[in-house]
Parts: structure tokens; sequence; C-alpha cells
């Protein structure tokens, strides 16, 4: 394995515009350059390098990364084959090193854990369909009172949480399976009571398996069936990360990169939405903030809508992902929900009329600012779009939102320039 001083030295070496301009033509646009998207064939430019940032979009197919992601995909190789060649361009020594026992140790007990994930998640799949009183009134809840369409159970691969007397069901079958006890409670799927036994978390529970790109379980979101539905969200572990790992685009078996990705509050979004068959992927975050990091999950798709509901927390939620997806130059667009939910919405009416819905109403950041705030005095309003307009790197875009939003206010180019570049 090549060591981690050769890869930083690698990434911090490559140059992404000279390691693409090697296979593409490339022509300087403002800060950044474009050119002929190399991964799907197009007559009018629409593949963006950005030097400064390093990394490369095509707002065409939706293809973007780094230069370690632009040579794994151009050559089609693995990460540290990619690694390798771009040594060897820059004439870079590697460093090969033999794993650690606390590496080798560290990647058994990940394989242990997603192999027993796995096997929890056919446990939980089966007994949603046990036929007993609890399970099929679990079904019936997911059914009737949380609306999950019946298509989704299945290709979802939902599940029952078992219950017994004693609080451990899934305890005692991981038990008599002999996987290892105390990986349940690294992955948060059970805990240690004042007596020191073991019960289950989340015992009685609809439960949702979370999978990675790879297709494996990672996380499960526990639904309490309640009058009131509550959304128990995963944990981060070591094989989950919350910010990586969106519900609603790694687990589906039908999700492709799309047209577009509809990035929604919550679950019950996701549930409500996916079923008809938008011109996109949906998909949550649960309430977890959007990392910057991780972006690229998101920002890979040629546009991402916001679907905002009226709840104050998903607002300031939606206006972070918004926030991060336009600093990595994301082509979004905003929809605010006239109902509470997306969920109600989708209940009130038909599948046509939503799609309309959101077809008539996908704006521009500062047109959804505006009209959300339309109320209130130019100041307000301008505190709002300000965040945004500063999280827009290049000058071009950023100044022609700026002047959009004059436009609509009815003020000048200056007017609103003075605001922004006032404010802190």
């Amino acid at each position: 394995m090549i060591d981690n001083e050769t890869v930083r030295l690698v990434k911090e070496t490559a140059r992404i515009e000279e390691v693409v301009r090697e296979h593409v033509e490339l022509h300087r646009r403002g800060s950044s350059y474009v050119g002929l998207c190399p991964f799907h064939g197009e007559k009018t430019p629409s593949f963006h390098v950005n030097a400064v940032r390093g990394y490369f979009k095509c707002f065409g197919c939706g293809e973007g990364g780094d230069a370690i992601t632009f040579v794994r995909k151009f050559y089609h190789l693995d990460f540290y084959d990619a690694i390798r060649w771009l040594a060897n361009k820059y004439h870079i020594d590697i460093v090969e090193k033999e794993q650690t026992p606390e590496e080798l140790e560290e990647r058994r007990r990940r394989d242990a854990m997603l192999q027993l994930m796995q096997w929890v998640a056919e446990w939980m799949k089966d007994a949603l369909h046990d036929n007993d009183i609890r399970s099929t009134e679990a079904l019936a809840y997911l059914q009737n009172d949380f609306h999950v369409h019946e298509s989704l159970i299945e290709n979802l691969q939902l599940g029952y949480w078992r219950v017994n007397d004693t609080g451990d069901a899934l305890v005692q079958a991981v038990k008599a399976q002999g996987f290892d006890i105390e990986l349940l409670e690294l992955l948060h799927l059970a805990i240690r009571n004042e007596e020191n036994q073991w019960l289950d978390a989340n015992p009685g529970t609809a439960v949702f398996p979370v999978k990675n790109n790879g297709n494996n379980v990672v996380a499960f979101a526990c639904l309490k069936m309640e009058d009131k539905p509550q959304v128990v969200e995963p944990q981060r572990t070591a094989v989950y990360f919350p910010q990586k790992n969106l519900y609603g685009l790694n687990e589906l078996p039908m999700s492709r990169v799309k047209e577009c990705c509809y990035l929604v509050p919550s679950l019950e979004d996701v549930l409500m939405l996916q079923p008809l068959n938008l011109n996109g992927n949906v998909a949550t975050l649960f309430h977890h903030q959007l990392d910057e990091r991780y972006t690229p999950t998101v920002a890979k798709y040629p546009s991402v809508v916001l679907l905002c509901g009226s709840d104050a927390e998903d607002q300031k939620l939606m206006a972070h992902h918004l926030e991060v997806l336009l600093r990595f130059e994301a082509n979004v667009k905003v929809v605010n929900c006239k109902s509470a939910t997306w969920s109600q919405f989708v209940l009130e009416h038909t599948a046509d009329e939503v799609f309309a819905y959101i077809e008539n109403n996908a704006l521009s950041f500062v047109d959804a600012v505006i009209q959300q705030y339309a109320m209130e005095d130019n100041d307000t309003i301008l505190t709002h779009l300000t965040p945004f307009f500063k999280a827009v790197a290049d000058a071009h875009r950023r100044c022609a939102y700026m002047n959009r939003c004059a436009k609509q206010l009815g003020l000048t180019m200056n007017d609103v320039s003075e605001f922004v570049n006032n404010s802190r």
C-alpha cells in the first residue's frame, strides 16, 4: 500500500488544469477553464476546471472531482493506481508501506461490522413479514399511517425490530449466530443497562436500512410508530458517515445519476416523493448538516433542487445546504412548499400537480429568498442573501446574482455591492 505521505504529496503537487489539459482542450473563462467534456459527447462546452479550488465539474453529465478523480475516471483506475499515474507524471517517488497490526485490526473490525449489519438487515426484513400481531401492525402502520408506497417496502428492504419480553431480541439472535456482541454497541444497535446487561437499542420500531455506494448496509433509521411518527436518526459509526451516506441516493436499487437531485428535509419526504417518478433522485441528510468535504455526492448532479418545508428548523437546515452547494458551484434551485411539509403536500395533491408545482416554482436562490421575505424591508432581505452571495466563488456568477437582486428590489448594483461588502 502507498504510504499516506506519498498520497499527501501527490494531492498537493498535482495541478488539475495540467492533468486535464493533456486530454481536453481548455479555454480560460474568468477564473476557470472550459472545454468539451471527455466523459460524454457534447458540442457546447459544459466542462469546467477551477484551478484555484483544484477540481473539475461537468454541468452536462454531472461528473466532477479533483485531479485524482479525473485520472481514475479517464483511465478507469482504482485510487492507488491513479496515485501512481500522477506520481509518475510529477516525478514523485512512491513509498510503499505494509499495513500495521493496528490498521489490519481496524480493517478486520470494519469488515466484521459490515457483515453483521447485512445479517441484521435480513433479520429485520424477515421480521416485517412474520405475520404475527406486532409485525402485521408494523406493516399496516408503514402503509397507512406513514404512507410508505407498497413498491418501496421491498425495494428499500424495510424491516421491523422484533420485540421480546426481556428487550434483547436482537442481542440474543446475534449471540446465536456467533457474532461479536460488542460490535452491536459500536454500531449503536445495543446498549448496556445499569446491571451491565445487553439490551436492544430501538426494539419495536420500523427500520430503514441506509446503504453506502458499495451497496453495504451501514446504518438504520428507526421509526417509532406513534400517533405522530418519530424518526430515530442513525448516529455516526466506523462504517456510517451521516454527511456522506444520503438516504435516497445510495440505498435505492434504481438510484442512478439522473437529471437532478431533489434534497428534502426528512425521511418521510423521501418516501412520499420517490414513487412519483420525478426527473431525479430524492434524498435527505436527515437533520445532519451537509459537510463540504462530501458535497460532490450531491453536486455531481447537473442540477440540485432544494425542496424546503415551512418548519423553522428545516428552513435553517436547507439554508445551510444552499450555502455549501453554492460554494461548490452546484447549479441550485429552491422550491418553497406551500404546505407545512412536502409529505403533507403530496397527500393533498395528485402526482401531476406535485410535479407541476415543483417545475413552476423552482427559483434561483435570489428569487426564492425575495419571495420568502416579501413582507420585509430591503435590508432584511439583503441580510438573508449576503451569505449566499459570498459563497459563490466565481465573480461573474456572483455579479449576475447580485444584479438580479438589484433589479428585483429596485436598487442599483452599487447599493447591493456596498451592502454585501460591508456585511461581516
